[in-house]
């Protein structure tokens, strides 16, 4: 090697190399007793430092440390154009301010809304309507905000302003829906050619009057006669009531018209009619009432029509109730003191039958608790139809007291609609009293109420 400062040289001073001022990485530097151009360090470091505030200087900078981290929570992360960014929350001292515009003297009266905007005085409203040249555009929604409020009003018209309005040539009204061409052209002719003055008539108002009060009267006004039609609807429904279906179609077996009602009262007349008047019938009537009471007339209900065919029968035989002898004992003369009268006996059943004939709107007796059979005659033929029959204790009652049955099995005439109602001993246990019968047909679709008779149970002697 040789020594010197050049490319490829070493620098060596009394066989020590000299290191050049760079940076040096993986040299070993042995132990530095001299420096040169520095001066050593003597004394106590600690009193160079200064004495610690807390329990050591460690300590003491790990304060600030913390310090300048609270510091740095409170400075922006990023700076603005290379200053920092910062709102002043609450300016103390006033001083150093200034407006670039002076407020008006009168700012203090400006009135500011809730929502921000600036309350106008009737007299700066006054001044802007007064001005002559005014023009009023580009309103936006404020005219739609004008008309909708609740309370506005239009005041302080002028003249001119009228004038302009009504002076609008109708050339100019052009706009389809608008009230100006409404009026150009439904407006199209004169009002005094429509009615002359002299074809006009008052209107009688008094007459007006008294008919509205008469329309309003208590007594005979709109509420009462709605009243009375309410008493009339109810009148009409209780008809109806009574005039069923199958009543109405009974009307159709009456004489039809004036003439067939003539014909009808010649032949109710018959031949020798001369002097008789109602008055005269009446008077028979009445006698016969008398005769035939009330208590007579249900003493009826134990005749029918079964009496007559047990007649015609050819080898009928009327025996006791207790024998078979020929002259029964019930045809013997009785009464008291065993006087001269004979008394038949015909007893109410022919064996299971009853004697009484059911009967639109009449009554039927059955003992409680008997088993029988009650014949009905419906004059009508059955061919096709099917026969029920039911009772209850009224119309009204929804149980029944005799439940609804079939009984077209039973029926013995069917051209001419005879049959027998079969009521076991079970359906005649009721309690005493009147129960609302009723027989009914049904065909298809067709449902006919035939016959509605009364069946009274009567108590029962032996049980």
């Amino acid at each position: 090697l040789s020594s010197g400062t050049g490319a490829g040289q070493v620098s060596l001073n009394s066989g020590l190399v000299t290191l050049a001022g760079v940076t040096h990485t993986g040299a070993v530097i042995p132990t530095v007793t001299t420096l040169t151009g520095h001066t050593p360090q003597t004394g106590d470091a600690y009193a160079r430092l200064g004495a610690p505030t807390g329990v050591s200087i460690a300590s003491d900078i790990a304060l600030v440390q913390s310090d300048t981290d609270n510091i740095q929570t409170r400075l922006p992360a990023a700076l603005l154009s290379g200053k920092m960014d910062s709102n002043a929350q609450v300016v103390g001292d006033k001083t150093g301010y200034s407006l670039t515009q002076l407020f008006p003297a009168n700012f203090s009266a400006l009135s500011i809304t809730a929502g921000g905007l600036v309350e106008i005085t009737q007299a700066a409203a006054d001044k802007v309507w007064a001005s002559a040249a005014r023009t009023l555009t580009s309103f936006g929604t404020l005219v739609a905000d004008i008309w909708g409020y609740s309370a506005r009003t239009l005041t302080a018209f002028s003249t001119a302003l009228a004038i302009s309005v009504w002076d609008v040539l109708e050339t100019a009204i052009l706009t389809a829906g608008s009230i100006g061409l409404k009026v150009k052209t439904n407006l199209d002719a004169a009002i005094s050619s429509r009615l002359a003055a002299e074809a006009y008539t008052a209107p009688d108002n008094a007459g007006i009057a008294s008919i509205f009060n008469i329309v309003n009267h208590v007594t005979y006004g709109l509420s009462a006669l709605n009243a009375d039609l309410d008493t009339i609807i109810a009148y009409v429904d209780e008809l109806e009531s009574r005039l069923t279906a199958a009543r109405a179609g009974y009307l159709d077996n009456l004489s039809e018209g004036a003439v067939a009602l003539e014909a009808t009262l010649e032949a109710i007349k018959g031949v020798g009619w001369t002097t008789e008047t109602l008055v005269a019938v009446k008077a028979l009537v009445d006698d016969l009432e008398g005769r035939l009471t009330a208590a007579r007339a249900t003493l009826l209900d134990n005749l029918d029509a079964p009496i007559s065919s047990i007649w015609s029968h050819s080898n009928r035989k009327l025996t006791s109730a207790y024998t078979d002898e020929g002259t029964p004992r019930d045809m013997a003369a009785t009464g008291s003191g065993g006087g001269g009268g004979t008394t038949v006996v015909v007893l109410p059943y022919s064996g299971s039958v009853q004697a009484s004939y059911a009967k639109d709107g009449l009554m039927v007796e059955v003992i409680q608790g008997d088993s029988v059979s009650i014949p009905y005659d419906l004059a009508t033929d059955l061919t096709g139809w099917t026969v029920r029959f039911g009772a209850k204790g009224s119309v009204a009652d929804t149980a029944y007291a005799i439940a609804v049955k079939d009984i077209t099995s039973f029926v013995t005439d069917l051209t001419n609609g005879r049959g027998l109602i079969p009521l076991t001993t079970a359906e005649t246990s009721l309690a005493p009293g009147n129960y609302l019968g009723e027989i009914e047909i049904r065909k298809d679709n067709q449902v006919v109420t035939a016959m509605r008779f009364t069946v009274k149970i009567k108590g029962q002697v032996i049980n």
